[in-house]
């Protein structure tokens, strides 16, 4: 596991009411490191992708841990409740297309409108 990796998730002790919390500094920086399909993805779903990202690390949190002999619970949460995370974000990653295709719209009617 990079030692840059981290997200957020919490470890609950069964026992106490402690837990930790590990968050990510630049989720879209690490997809786009993973190559020009994930910095383009990145670019039109950030979301998404970040969601990707934070549920990927867990995967790796818990894959380490448990090589390690230790028996532990890794989930991706949205910080503010601490409830389970969704791994998708469609509607806000829908929003930003329509918006950056409304943009593009208005800038190409305002270059082509000259050239009448």
């Amino acid at each position: 596991m990079d030692a840059h990796l981290t997200a957020p998730c919490v470890i609950l002790g069964s026992d106490t009411s402690r837990s930790l919390l590990v968050t990510l500094e630049d989720p879209l920086g690490l997809a786009r490191a993973q190559g020009s399909i994930a910095a383009a993805a990145s670019a039109i779903a950030p979301g998404t992708i970040s969601a990707k990202v934070y549920d990927e690390f867990a995967k790796q949190l818990k894959d380490s841990l448990s090589q390690k002999g230790v028996k532990a619970t890794v989930i991706p949460v949205e910080p503010t409740a601490f409830k389970p995370a969704g791994s998708t974000h469609i509607a806000q990653d829908i929003g930003i297309a329509i918006a950056a295709t409304g943009v593009l719209g208005i800038v190409f009617y305002l270059f082509t409108r000259g050239s009448k």
